[in-house]
């Protein structure tokens, strides 16, 4: 399923430059040259060089928040959620180690406490662990409103993060009505004649990555044309930007892959096979065989494999899929879930319908520690066990999954 969590889906050029590592470093080797001065020197340089060295040690704190910014960044993107989780825990608790000193000189918090709180999102929503994002999230608003300077670039990305968690709290259209109000926000400042270039590219693909948040969105509510539609619209405008803008096509990637996706349901078999070979082509591109997305393209591609009646190649992507999808279940059960539900509707067509139990048993499981008993995501599950039980002529069966899941939807509408 698209899905939202991923961070780039809501990156934007607000962030930071990922350069608080190479100042941060930096910073300790001028510290190591300021000691070993103060080795050699004579006295009176000694005084000098000890208040140089109390301004040094008192920019360190700042300056490694702004390395665990980047460091947490870069591991977020490269699979390695652990890490980054930590690394933004490190950061926020410096953030709150130096704030009675930033409070001192009028500052409300660190420089770098909104990013770190970002980062942590992020986290906390790619492991499910979704109010505590949301809480994260809302309180990362309200230091906005004490940083007017920030408020007008960083609240719309807050705003699509906190829809992103609104979203897999099951509050579907409060999620839209923020990632409306975050595109709404963007789209006024463009109007603005003081920008520039890069500041307009910037918001433009801010504006992408709304309408992609859109789309997943809509994916849930099974409304597959409207979320198809939004994906369009996503790639058409990812696509009239500068090419440097999404230059390692990460981006494009996760559109494509979204909206080949939806034209699967759709039944757009050409269309959605050209989408998602092309996303598992960029991704295999940048990041090898085992990243999550790795495992999502994989999934698609499994999918469509059954779609043109290719079994034995779906059942090679999707055990292919299992693989990468394991390696972080404990991280993520979600997503393996997808993919299980995926290997179950195989095995069934393939009449192993043990099997299949066995997998949709697994998958509905996952859903339910992840979303609680009534998601979208455990109404899919349970329509694939009312089909089951029909193919195996258990009617009283399929009736009772099926009525589980209409109850579900219902409720969503």
């Amino acid at each position: 399923m698209a899905d939202p969590k991923k961070r780039t889906d809501f990156e934007s050029d607000a962030r930071p430059e990922q350069m608080g590592l190479g100042l941060f470093l930096k910073w300790f080797l001028f510290g190591i040259s300021l000691c070993l001065l103060f080795a050699l020197a004579n006295d009176f340089f000694r005084m000098a060089l000890a208040f140089v060295l109390c301004i040094w040690g008192m920019v360190g704190p700042f300056l490694l928040s702004f390395a665990m910014v980047d460091l947490s960044n870069r591991m977020f993107r490269y699979g390695k959620y652990g890490l980054a989780e930590r690394s933004a825990a490190l950061g926020l608790w410096l953030d709150g180690a130096v704030r009675p000193l930033v409070n001192l000189i009028g500052m409300p918090d660190s420089p770098f406490a909104l990013f770190n709180s970002i980062n942590m999102a992020s986290c906390l929503l790619f492991r499910g662990r979704f109010k505590q994002a949301h809480d994260i999230l809302l309180k990362a608003l309200e230091q906005l409103r004490d940083l007017p300077e920030l408020d007008r670039g960083l609240a719309p990305l807050v705003m699509s993060q906190l829809a992103g968690a609104q979203y897999m709290l099951g509050r579907f259209r409060e999620a839209e009505r923020t990632l409306n109000r975050a595109s709404q926000l963007n789209e006024s400042r463009l109007g603005e004649v003081d920008l520039s270039e890069i500041e307009k590219g910037s918001l433009k693909l801010a504006l992408a990555a709304d309408q992609y948040a859109l789309g997943c969105l809509f994916d849930k509510l099974q409304e597959h044309r409207k979320s198809a539609d939004r994906f369009e619209a996503a790639i058409e405008m990812l696509r009239n930007l500068p090419r440097s803008l999404d230059a390692d096509g990460e981006l494009e990637a996760n559109f494509l892959n979204a909206l080949g996706e939806q034209q699967l349901y759709l039944d757009e078999i050409d269309s959605a096979r050209t989408n998602i070979e092309r996303s598992l082509m960029i991704r295999q591109r940048l990041y090898g065989k085992n990243h999550p997305l790795i495992g999502s393209s994989l999934d698609c591609a499994g999918r469509l494999a059954m779609a043109q009646d290719d079994l034995a190649h779906a059942d090679h992507c999707l055990k292919q899929a299992l693989k990468v999808r394991e390696r972080y279940a404990h991280l993520n059960p979600a997503d393996l879930a997808d993919t299980l539900v995926a290997m179950a509707r195989l095995r069934q067509r393939q009449q192993l319908y043990d099997e299949a139990q066995e997998l949709l048993d697994r998958a509905l499981t996952y859903k339910k520690s992840v979303f609680g008993d009534s998601y979208p995501d455990v109404a899919l599950v349970l329509e694939s066990l009312s089909d089951l039980a029909g193919a195996r002529g258990d009617a009283a069966g399929a009736g009772l999954w099926a009525n589980q899941a209409k109850t579900i939807r219902e409720n969503l509408n």
